[in-house]
């Protein structure tokens, strides 16, 4: 409320500051973005070295699992969920959809 007492000129300001502030933010978050991949492959290789590749094998086996679970709560629990409150055949809902 107290914003829409402002003048034109100083709501333009706050809006500029705003703006700013967001697109630097935005800035270094993509930045970081772009180097993080190099970081956690170095402390992978950090890791392998000092463990062995034994604990790169668990890593698979857990990625491995974490997808097979994401599969299925994507074809199974979803389109359950789907069925339960669209009261649609989920069979049909999937084919006029490809």
């Amino acid at each position: 409320m107290w914003y829409l007492l402002y003048k034109k000129e100083r709501k333009d300001f706050s809006v500029k500051i705003f703006n700013t502030i967001t697109n630097s933010l935005t800035f270094i978050i993509m930045k970081v973005m772009y180097i993080y991949p190099i970081r956690v492959l170095a402390l992978i290789t950090d890791t392998t070295g000092t463990f062995g590749y034994e604990l790169i094998e668990r890593l698979l086996v857990f990625i491995i699992g974490s997808i097979g679970v994401l599969v299925f709560h994507n074809f199974a629990v979803y389109l359950l969920a789907i069925k339960a409150f669209l009261k649609k055949i989920v069979q049909k809902y999937i084919y006029q959809n490809l």
